[in-house]
């Protein structure tokens, strides 16, 4: 959102007030369309209406006041995502802030106000508004996906549901033909012993169905008509598969004998004749009898090809007796090839049934058995239905295959986005950990320093406790590192990025990461030309360069070789949805690769977990590439891995474009890293520990200290020191008050008063997303004394820099 497309109301029952704000508010953001309200209900009714981005509140109004007007706010679903900020010139106390962040309100700011700070709040809660705007849009389009594909899903079933009740209808139609056809149908083999027969052929016999199956059909034949029955059976078994028709006389009950018009047909069974299929009538109902079995064959056959799903119908054995034009297209089988096959062979392409083949288990209840199952690049949901005779008898199956691939494309797409989801979170849930104890953890570990500072400079090299101060020096430094390792996965790490020259950066820490991969190790460096600029803190290209190159050093048993590349690259938006996290844009990218052991699949999916690690015991904490994951993200960039066992990896690290000059500093002098001063120094800090190490450090470097354990104690010796203060240290996170709003208190007592900020975790106050304000001076817990001796002398050599 541009700041000139700002809606503000400003709600206050003061009419200057609101005239006074509406001109800071036009000034400081030019073309902002600025609302008023004199009153709580008011101002309520202009929220519901006009949806400003933010809203500026007072609290003490008659009527309602500004607590129930934003309690009102944020009851409403309409009105709860609008950010509050209140203003007010009489409750400025800690009870008052308390009351209006559990009324709901984003912001508190106290009368007189400071218009940058006032602006810089509006500009924050307007972003905060705008990405609360564009999920909710978000949240709506995808409801609306889901609604129509619901929709979809609904009519695909009702298509389906229509279907099956039509071929359950003309199943039932085709056996209900069978028997109660007037015809004669009969079905025996090649010995002539009948296999079945129908009702009208047991009503002419007399017999049972018993008496009938298994005995020739010589028996009903006329005696005279024997042989040439016998030529047409022997001529049909040596290959002539057409249907024949020719009138014959059957034998019946008490010797009558009817004259038939008889269809003979062989029945096949893997290209062999094994039956043949007998269907005589009377000649006197021939013509009505053919027209009634051709209309209903092609109903039959119509309703059968109309289905949307593929299906077959199935014999005893599994073979395929029927099948609609769907079947053939999405089987790609040429026309009529179905026919007598199994349909495993079709299906997988096998010599005999898979051991989850859904016939079997239809088999054994009589019901309708599914599976689910993938041929070649589509998903199908095969259900198999049972065919029953007259008697109940199991006498085949009906196959229908409901093509569901984009169902499981969906299924696949929701699954891998819950996956993201629930990275995420985790990710999150590690982040809030390492915030929360990094903060007295990197006090503990900067008293130890400190101390230990202080110690070994009382005593010579030479000392008996020399040596055991200088490894608890390098152990509390080794925990320190892992904190720090842990902030920067989280992406709480604080830095001071700047303008870089990706090339030069890398160059320059050849010669640190040739000395810790090892000599046996070939170290290659290929740099991209014309390389763009980034912004990062150059300090954390040395964490993601050691990290990686350690982590392939590790990975090389004996000789071997690790390749750092640079280049420009692209992204367009087609890449960037592969990449999760990673918008389209123009980026560098830094490529370290190895050819060492390499990593599975399963090793890959953990490589950037906290705390997973492959290597053995003691060698490694499982943060080093989790580092370099929440560097990557907290500069909006992306980190992924490629390898494959034996064939080693590649680490790609993309970070965004820079389009900066870069600006060179000068370089240090040896001198002006362990410098001294003679100034004032007022240090606040909460905990005493930390305080009484931090003032003997200071006053070993010569500085006069005045050491306050409360914020309002600082402020008690700001007002009553008689000399002058030339420095502020003070810790960020503190009871009462936070250390930004302490040094602001103070330069209205102290004009001119320089800050330096400490803490193990700045939790936002000096920094956004672990990014320093510009001009802000800072030193990470926990420290050494050479490296507090450099900031004071930087904070205080700071006159021309930006106050905090």
């Amino acid at each position: 959102m541009e700041i000139s497309e700002l809606t503000i109301l400003a709600i206050d029952d003061n009419r200057d007030n609101l005239t006074s704000l509406k001109a800071v508010v036009l000034d400081r953001l030019p073309g902002t369309r600025v609302l008023t309200a004199l009153n709580g209900s008011q101002g309520l009714d202009l929220a519901r209406t006009e949806d400003p981005d933010v809203i500026l509140l007072d609290v003490v109004m008659p009527g309602l006041d500004g607590y129930t007007v934003c309690r009102k706010m944020k009851e409403s679903e309409r009105l709860k995502t609008i950010p509050i900020l209140f203003l007010t010139a009489l409750k400025t106390d800690r009870e008052s802030r308390v009351r209006a962040l559990e009324a709901g309100a984003e912001g508190f700011l106290s009368k007189p106000f400071d218009e940058v700070e006032l602006t810089a709040q509006i500009r924050a809660m307007a972003k905060v508004k705008a990405a609360n705007r564009h999920q909710r849009m978000e949240m709506e389009q995808l409801a609306g996906l889901v609604s129509e594909r619901t929709r979809d899903l609904e009519r695909e079933l009702s298509v389906r549901r229509r279907a099956e009740e039509a071929l359950r209808e003309s199943e039932e139609k085709y056996r209900l033909l069978a028997e109660t056809s007037r015809d004669i149908i009969l079905l025996h083999d090649l010995d002539g012993r009948i296999v079945y027969v129908n009702q009208t052929g047991l009503d002419f016999t007399g017999l049972d169905r018993a008496e009938v199956i298994g005995r020739d059909i010589a028996a009903f034949i006329p005696p005279d008509q024997l042989e040439s029955l016998k030529a047409r059976q022997d001529q049909r078994t040596v290959g002539d598969e057409r249907g024949r028709r020719y009138e014959t006389e059957f034998v019946g009950r008490e010797g009558r004998r009817i004259t038939v018009d008889v269809h003979s047909t062989p029945i096949r069974r893997e290209g062999r004749v094994t039956h043949f299929l007998i269907i005589g009538r009377d000649v006197t109902e021939r013509k009505r009898a053919e027209e009634a079995l051709s209309r209903v064959a092609r109903e039959w056959q119509t309703t059968f090809d109309a289905a949307n799903d593929a299906i077959w119908l199935l014999d005893k054995e599994q073979r395929i007796v029927r099948f609609n034009k769907v079947a053939e297209r999405f089987f790609r089988c040429p026309e009529g090839t179905f026919a007598g096959k199994h349909c495993w062979e079709i299906v997988h392409g096998t010599t005999g049934p898979i051991p989850e083949c859904p016939h079997r288990k239809m088999k054994a209840n009589l019901r309708r058995a599914t599976l689910e199952l993938r041929i070649e690049d589509r998903w199908f949901e095969a259900t198999v239905d049972p065919i029953l005779d007259a008697a109940g008898a199991y006498s085949g199956s009906v196959h229908i295959f409901n093509d569901i691939t984009e169902r499981k494309k969906a299924e696949q797409e929701r699954e891998r986005l819950q996956a993201q989801f629930l990275q995420a979170q985790k990710m999150e849930s590690v982040g809030r950990l390492a915030g929360g104890v990094a903060h007295d953890f990197n006090n503990m570990l900067s008293v130890i320093l400190g101390y230990t500072d202080l110690a070994l400079m009382k005593i010579d090299a030479g000392h008996l406790l020399f040596g055991d101060l200088r490894e608890i020096r390098k152990a509390a430094g080794r925990s320190a590192d892992l904190t720090r390792q842990l902030l920067a996965f989280a992406r709480k790490q604080t830095i001071a990025p700047k303008a870089l020259d990706l090339n030069e950066t890398v160059s320059g820490m050849l010669k640190m990461l040739k000395r810790l991969i090892g000599e046996d190790i070939d170290l290659v460096w290929r740099p991209g030309p014309d390389l763009w600029t980034i912004r990062m803190d150059p300090s954390q290209i040395d964490q993601i360069l050691a990290n990686l190159c350690v982590n392939a050093r590790d990975a090389i048993a004996g000789v071997g070789r690790v390749t750092i590349e640079t280049e420009n690259v692209v992204i367009d938006e087609d890449y960037s949805a592969a990449l999760s996290g990673l918008v389209s844009g123009e980026y560098i990218r830094l490529m370290v690769s190895d050819n060492g052991c390499g990593m599975n699949k399963e090793t890959i999916a953990n490589v950037f977990e906290p705390f997973f690690t492959t290597k053995g015991a003691g060698r490694g904490t499982g943060l080093g590439l989790a580092t370099v994951y929440g560097i990557a993200r907290q500069n909006n960039g992306f980190v992924n891995v490629y390898s494959e066992p034996g064939q080693g990896a590649v680490f790609r690290l993309y970070l965004p474009r820079h389009a900066v000059e870069i600006t060179s500093s000068p370089a240090k002098s040896q001198a002006e890293m362990i410098p001294r001063g003679r100034e004032t120094i007022l240090l606040v800090e909460d905990e005493p520990a930390i305080l009484n190490m931090t003032a003997r450090m200071l006053e070993r470097l010569g500085y006069q200290v005045l050491a306050a354990v409360t914020p309002g104690e600082a402020e008690h010796l700001a007002r009553t020191h008689p000399n002058g203060i030339h420095l502020l240290i003070t810790d960020v996170v503190m009871p009462e008050m936070n250390g930004w709003e302490l040094a602001q208190k103070l330069l209205t007592l102290r004009p001119g008063l320089h800050h330096l900020f400490m803490s193990g975790y700045t939790a936002n106050v000096i920094a956004h997303h672990g990014v320093l304000d510009e001009g802000v001076k800072f030193i990470p817990k926990p420290f050494t004394m050479q490296a507090l001796a450099a900031k004071v002398r930087e904070a205080l050599n700071s006159h021309g820099e930006k106050q905090a």
